[in-house]
Formats: structure tokens, C-alpha cells, sequence
């Protein structure tokens, strides 16, 4: 369907600093550098931007990411909490060896994360299967592969 109303997302930006010719300077003499998100946006959000109707009965979800969430079934479970969302029906399927832990090292589990909420929110009644690479690079196209070829999704 793609993103047909666009004009209705009007994310909240917070400026946390700009960058002159001196240097970066920071909005706030208190704030010691970008380690979390300004904003987020809810299911319904999601399923407005890109004029979607809940669904998902008898559909499978495939998310591709690499290394992956060591908390994305808390993460999952909050969410739905927050967003009234049914329970997720959730395969994590490693391709290759699996790390979770260096998600978070990586920026790889709030990706993750980000990307099964966000299937979650548009099919919540979907089977949604994280395939998760080993590493970023060719191992995500090997997570392709198998999707496709095992017609996973």
C-alpha cells in the first residue's frame, strides 16, 4: 500500500543540540549526549500512517534483522500492554550463530524491536517470525534467502 497519507504523521521533534562552528552545542548545559529516543508513536499511529486495518488472521510476518533484542519478549509484552494489542504469536528463527547480547552494543535490538511492534501493530493477529542474521551485511541477505525460498512468509 506504501505511505498514502503522509500528511497526517507529524512526529515531535526535540532539538537536543545544533552544530555551529564552534562545535556542537547541547539545548540543555545538563544533557551528556543521545542515548535515548525524543518520541515514540502507538499502534494506532502506526496504523494511520500507512492507512492500514488491523488484521492478520492466517498471515505469517517475517521482520529481518540482525544480531537482535535479548529483551524483546518484555519489550513485546509492554507494548501490547501500552496499545491494547493481543498477545503476539512470536518465532525468533536465527539464522547462523545468534547474539543477542550485542544488540544493544549495536543499535540492532531497538531496530529489532522497533520492526516486530510495528508488524505486531498492523497484523496483530498475525504469526510474526523475527529471523535475526548473525551479523549485518550478507548475512541479512542470507535471512532473505531463506524467507523466500522456504516461502516463510
Amino acid at each position: 500500500m506504501g505511505l498514502s497519507n503522509f500528511t497526517l504523521v507529524k512526529p515531535d521533534l526535540t532539538v537536543l543540540g545544533n552544530l555551529t562552528s564552534q562545535g556542537l552545542r547541547f539545548g540543555s548545559p545538563n544533557y551528556f549526549g543521545f542515548q535515548f529516543s525524543a518520541t515514540y508513536y502507538t499502534g494506532r499511529e502506526i496504523q494511520e500512517a500507512y492507512n492500514v486495518t488491523p488484521g492478520g488472521k492466517n498471515v505469517t510476518v517475517a521482520v529481518i534483522d540482525a544480531y537482535g533484542d535479548p529483551e524483546l519478549i518484555q519489550d513485546l509484552n509492554a507494548f501490547d500492554k501500552q496499545n491494547g494489542l493481543p498477545p503476539i504469536n512470536l518465532t525468533i528463527l536465527p539464522v547462523g550463530q545468534y547474539h543477542p547480547n550485542i544488540g544493544p552494543f549495536s543499535g540492532w535490538d531497538t531496530e529489532t524491536a522497533l520492526d516486530v511492534e510495528t508488524g505486531h501493530s498492523m497484523a496483530p493477529y498475525a504469526h510474526v517470525i523475527a529471523v535475526i542474521a548473525s551479523k549485518p551485511g550478507a548475512a541479512l541477505f542470507e535471512a532473505v534467502d531463506l524467507v523466500v525460498g522456504e516461502d516463510l512468509a
